[in-house]
């Protein structure tokens, strides 16, 4: 193809409508690096974009679709969930990718309530300023007005997003990180020592074996707490043929892991494979930026990969409400 004919193409597509659905779920894939099968969930799940069909019910996007596909993969690739953030508008994205917005402007970018929104700023000046009681004190006075559920998705999930972004982009240093790290992860604790109930069904929660942040596991237990769960939480970096005893010993309903890191993990896609034909009458629930090196196990009856924690609740109330129903 010469020069001219090639400039001639591109002219003719600079003149498409940007809405015009041209383009195949395979052509999609080719041009955001975003694998078909999680285009289709984000669809479902988060209404992330809506395809036209065709007649005969193939999926047809438009490039205002490839674009806002992108500034997606682009958010979740900095560690922003996919549930806070499916909804945005492509210019609130565009703010997003943004280093100015790993301030405290990114609680305007997500949609923060306002009554939330001098908390966030409390806990973040706290955690620059290295003062671990300070922002102790912050999540104390939050837990007196908000449900635990609230407290956990629309405070500390947020506010972990933004010391990741800002790490990321040299506003949180390391030693702030891990401040900031360490006072949330003994302030959920504490959720944990409260009894549960004795009719909840059993969840295990944990990281496998490689993964050592478990930040995102222990807001789950505490999430998972808050609707009622019994927690068996073990903590990070377990072997998966420990995670089967330990569901196996507890008679657990769910095992819940969260993964960060994948790369630290060589042999993780085959161990939760694994995992997922040992665990009978068990399902087993993924969530964690790295989690979704587990896509190629979707189609197992009882794995569900979560993209947040409004998504990891949702999938707790379906599976608790399967459990009832097989035991009635």
């Amino acid at each position: 193809m010469t020069k001219n004919v090639q400039k001639a193409k591109l002219r003719d597509m600079s003149k498409l409508d940007p809405d015009q659905p041209i383009h195949s779920i395979g052509a999609v894939e080719r041009r955001t690096g975003i694998k078909a099968d999680l285009v289709r969930a984000w669809e479902r799940r988060y209404g992330a974009v809506v395809p036209k069909r065709t007649e005969t019910d193939r999926r047809l996007y438009s490039e205002s679709d490839v674009r806002r596909l992108t500034l997606l993969r682009e958010a979740t690739r900095l560690g922003h969930r996919i549930s806070h953030i499916a909804r945005l508008a492509d210019e609130q994205l565009e703010l997003l990718l943004k280093p100015a917005t790993a301030t405290t402007d990114l609680t305007k970018v997500l949609g923060v309530r306002p009554e939330l929104e001098d908390r966030l700023a409390s806990g973040l000046a706290a955690i620059k300023s290295l003062d671990s009681s300070g922002l102790q004190r912050e999540m104390a006075r939050a837990s007196f007005s908000l449900s635990r559920v609230a407290l956990v998705e629309e405070l500390l999930v947020p506010l972990l997003e933004q010391v990741g972004l800002g790490w990321l982009h040299g506003t949180i240093s390391p030693a702030q990180e891990h401040m900031a790290t360490a006072a949330i992860r003994s302030f959920v604790a504490g959720f944990l020592q409260v009894p549960a109930s004795a009719k909840g069904p059993v969840i295990v929660i944990t990281t496998p074996a490689g993964q050592l942040h478990e930040l995102g596991a222990l807001l789950a237990a505490a999430m998972a707490a808050a609707e009622g769960w019994r927690v068996v939480y073990l903590g990070p970096d377990l072997p998966t043929t420990s995670i089967l005893q330990a569901a196996q010993q507890a008679e657990a309903t769910a095992v819940a892991i969260s993964i960060t890191y994948p790369e630290a993990s060589p042999n993780l896609l085959n161990e939760i494979a694994s995992l997922l034909s040992s665990l009978e009458g068990c399902h087993c629930i993924a969530g964690g930026r790295g989690s979704v090196i587990l896509e190629p196990l979707e189609a197992a009856e009882n794995l569900t990969i979560v993209r947040g924690m409004a998504d990891f609740q949702e999938v707790l109330s379906s599976v608790a409400a399967s459990q009832s129903t097989e035991s009635s």
